[in-house]
């Protein structure tokens, strides 16, 4: 299992790495020094990464990660490395009687969920799992990625200005919205202006284009916020449609 200890940051590299190395992957590669023919590994394994708080992954990387929020140890409970694995040695056979027992009744049950008609999220096939094993298994599930997402989207500062800069066109009624990227990251930097906010070089798009392609990126996390953007073309232009989350953008 591939882990990552105590991580404070990760960068756009590792956050795609996470997405490719749970969902499958490959790399294509010569070995040093030679002229062999380029190998291809593929990759899809699960991993481990534990931090103090939660990374600031992008949406996408997210939304194939299980939170799993940890009570610190008070001191008089910790237990060495040696008496946690004489601990754990004990315990096993009545842990691997009990996945193999979760495992049976999947297996049992997967090709029924598999044949329903239901709304699944991202990760469709890891879903189906958890709801053959127990469908209040599968809601804690998709509950928690949708807390995780929310909770980045909230202290992401791009998403925040378009969350406010969204918010007052809603109270104002005039979503959906629909708009040139060019209008709407007019639009977005007078809302910034108008909230005091001035020093946006390091996370603002520069250009129309740039915008929507970070809005396409955090589709997901801005939906956590109550909003959704889609693309949409008239006459060989191209608009962004905005809308409040559950209100027709059509």
């Amino acid at each position: 299992i591939a882990a990552w200890d105590n991580i404070t940051n990760v960068s756009l590299e590792t956050s795609n790495f996470v997405c490719r190395l749970v969902t499958g992957g490959s790399d294509e590669r010569r070995v040093l020094y030679s002229d062999d023919d380029v190998h291809v590994r593929a990759i899809r394994r699960t991993g481990v990464v534990t931090a103090l708080s939660l990374p600031m992954l992008e949406a996408d990387a997210l939304e194939r990660i299980i939170p799993l929020h940890c009570e610190p140890i008070a001191a008089g409970d910790r237990v060495s490395e040696t008496g946690l694995r004489t601990a754990f040695a004990e315990a096993h056979p009545v842990i691997l009687g009990a996945v193999l027992d979760d495992v049976s009744a999947v297996l049992r049950r997967l090709p029924e969920v598999q044949e329903m008609k239901r709304d699944r999220p991202r990760m469709a096939d890891f879903s189906d799992v958890l709801y053959a094993l127990d469908p209040a298994i599968d809601e804690v599930y998709r509950v928690a990625t949708a807390d995780m997402v929310r909770e980045v989207a909230e202290g992401d500062p791009f998403l925040g200005a378009v969350s406010t800069w969204l918010e007052a066109a809603r109270i104002a009624g005039s979503l959906p919205l629909t708009i040139t990227p060019a209008d709407a990251l007019h639009a977005l930097r007078r809302s910034l202006i108008q909230t005091g906010q001035h020093d946006t070089s390091a996370w603002l798009p520069r250009t129309p284009a740039g915008l929507t392609q970070v809005l396409t990126k955090n589709a997901a996390p801005l939906a956590a916020l109550g909003f959704t953007v889609a693309r949409k073309r008239v006459r060989g232009q191209n608009f962004d449609v905005f809308s409040a989350v559950g209100d027709d953008a059509s």
